[in-house]
């Protein structure tokens, strides 16, 4: 019997043998399908595959083609590109792909179906194929355009070539001997045609110009440069015939100057006839000379400036004398002048300019060479004037000695300053920048010289003076560090709570610390922090003994109030606490002196009412 009196739902039918049967036969059915597709597929990916193997063959002769494999007797790849295309393009897969489904719905109900694999058509690989066809025709294609370009280049070149040539052989017939320029310009530009011909390479020039006997190409070009060169040749021989013949009348005519010019060497202003029959030598050789003709432009311009500058010393020697002693004179004259300039200088300079002693000493020297240096066949003297420059020398050589002595006490001075400078108490700024007074003195003693060691006081100044900047750095260095110290001093007592007044006396004496170290390096930068600590302690200090005075007050009134409440024996007396055990006189005393231990060691703070007196209702501390 059921719950409820019923008999159970008998069980529901069992399909388990027949579903699998169908599921069996669907599956075999799925496989027919697909048997049929595949074989198809296969069918198609082997003809790609067949058709792959000659595209690869292709691909391999192709790859390795140049312009020169493009000429007559070359296989037509063209047409073997066209016909894979075609054989790529026709394969197919005959066979409509099936579908299937792995949920199949039998007579008695849903059931499971193995779904068989289907391959793929290699489409993929068709789009390859096709592609590679592509390339190689595009490939083929642009070989047969560069073997086209290849073959215009060929012909541009050759075809230059000769107009060059003929070119260059016109301008051979028209230059003459006298041209060396043109001659030379016609031979570089035969080199460079011979060399831009020999130097011409093409892949297929010799299939287009080649030499029947096999030894090169071009040889109409190579028949024509040949003719050229003997043409120039010609041209070159006749040339050097004639500048042989211009060599030998140079050569004459220089041994002529040549003993010419000996014939005046030993002659002085005393041989005036020898001197003026020389001259007219001279005149007939020069007239010789310009009347020299040839082809060939030539240049005697050396050998008639030199027979002009011969002319001009015969000229010259013949009025030496009176120059001589013209120059003698004007020499000892200025030479006079010279020796009192220069005395007169030295006695005016001072010893602040060192490239002013340095350019008078140098006029000194000068001078004495002038005059050491000066020479004549005729008599003179200079005797007052080397006087004059050895004074002035002397005057000179003291001023460098005054001088030196200048430069060596300011040097000694700039050391002075900066030495010992570490000896010196850091809050002695006093000290420290009378030091940086006296270099300032110093560099104002130095400002009126220049040149020489000027740059070697400089240095002292300098080294000095990053002493004096050091020590006066480390000051302020000192004073900033107050300054942190004071200003963390004031943090630290902006945030501090004061219970007591021993903790405000501490900090109070670690400010006095801080305003000992201000006022030894007179740090005023710490003084307004200093100020704000010293007003925040002083507020806690006068706030914390007020706070005592208060409590001290409290706890005699709390004493009072207790005595008052006493009964006889010193019992206390409730209003109404029937419950309440009372306390002796000793215990009501021992309760008030912890009471006011309390309020002494920081306990309950003013005002505080105690448990004691809570209990009273009438005692309020």
């Amino acid at each position: 019997m059921g719950m409820y009196g019923s008999k159970p739902p008998p069980p529901p039918p069992d399909y388990t043998k027949e579903k699998a049967g169908w599921a069996t036969e669907q599956s075999a059915e799925y496989q027919t399908e697909a048997d049929a597709y595949n074989q198809s597929v296969s069918a198609f990916n082997q003809q790609l595959g067949g058709q792959q193997a000659g595209i690869s063959d292709l691909s391999s002769q192709i790859g390795g083609l140049s312009i020169a494999d493009l000429g007559e007797g070359a296989p037509d790849y063209r047409s073997q590109l066209g016909e894979a295309r075609a054989g790529i393009s026709a394969a197919n897969v005959n066979t409509a792909r099936p579908s299937f489904s792995s949920a199949g719905m039998s007579p008695w109900g849903s059931v499971s179906v193995n779904v068989p694999a289907l391959q793929d058509p290699n489409e993929g690989l068709r789009s390859s194929l096709l592609s590679q066809v592509g390339g190689l025709s595009s490939t083929l294609e642009g070989l047969r355009r560069e073997r086209g370009a290849e073959e215009g280049r060929v012909n541009q070149f050759r075809s230059g070539a000769l107009g060059n040539i003929a070119a260059l052989r016109g301008g051979i017939g028209r230059t003459g001997i006298g041209n060396e320029f043109g001659i030379n310009q016609l031979g570089s530009s035969l080199d460079q045609l011979r060399g831009n011909i020999s130097g011409f390479t093409s892949p297929i020039a010799s299939q287009l110009y080649g030499d029947p006997s096999g030894e090169g190409v071009f040889p109409t070009l190579q028949s024509r440069l040949g003719s050229a060169q003997s043409e120039l040749t010609d041209l070159g021989t006749r040339r050097t015939d004639e500048l042989g013949r211009i060599e030998d009348f140079r050569t004459t005519q220089e041994g002529g100057y040549d003993a010419l010019r000996g014939a005046f060497a030993p002659l002085t202003i005393a041989n005036e006839g020898a001197l003026r029959q020389l001259g007219t030598d001279i005149g007939t050789q020069q007239l010789g000379i310009q009347r020299f003709r040839s082809d060939i432009p030539t240049n005697f311009s050396p050998t008639l400036q030199n027979l002009q500058s011969l002319s001009g010393d015969v000229k010259g020697r013949l009025a030496e004398r009176e120059s001589e002693l013209s120059r003698i004179q004007g020499a000892e004259s200025r030479a006079r002048g010279i020796g009192r300039d220069v005395a007169s200088q030295a006695a005016d300079t001072g010893i602040y300019s060192s490239s002013g002693l340095q350019s008078l000493e140098d006029r000194i020297a000068e001078s004495q060479e002038d005059f050491g240096n000066f020479s004549s066949v005729l008599p003179f003297d200079f005797g007052t004037a080397q006087s004059r420059l050895t004074g002035a020398g002397t005057t000179l050589s003291d001023l460098r000695g005054q001088r030196s002595s200048a430069l060596d006490d300011l040097i000694s001075r700039a050391n002075v300053a900066g030495s010992g400078l570490g000896e010196i108490p850091l809050q002695d700024e006093g000290a420290i920048r009378e030091r940086l007074s006296s270099l300032i003195g110093v560099g104002g003693d130095l400002a009126p010289f220049s040149g020489g060691r000027v740059g070697d006081v400089n240095a002292a100044i300098a080294q000095s003076q990053a002493g004096i900047d050091t020590r006066l750095q480390e000051l302020s260095t000192k004073r900033t560090e107050i300054e942190t110290g004071a200003r963390e001093l004031l943090e630290n007592v902006g945030i501090t709570t004061f219970t007591d007044l021993a903790a405000v006396q501490a900090q109070l004496d670690e400010l006095g610390l801080v305003e000992e170290k201000q006022q030894l390096f007179n740090a005023t930068q710490a003084l307004d922090e200093i100020g704000s600590i010293q007003d925040r302690l002083n507020s806690e200090k006068q706030r914390l003994e007020n706070d005592l005075e208060a409590s001290t007050g409290a706890s005699g009134r709390e004493r009072q109030s207790i005595l008052a409440a006493l009964g006889p024996g010193g019992v206390p007396q409730f209003q109404d606490f029937q419950s309440t055990q009372p306390l002796t006189a000793a215990e009501y005393l021992a309760l008030l002196a912890r009471r006011q231990e309390e309020d002494e060691y920081g306990g309950a703070g003013g005002g505080y009412n105690t448990g004691f007196s809570s209990n009273l209702g009438v005692i309020q501390a």
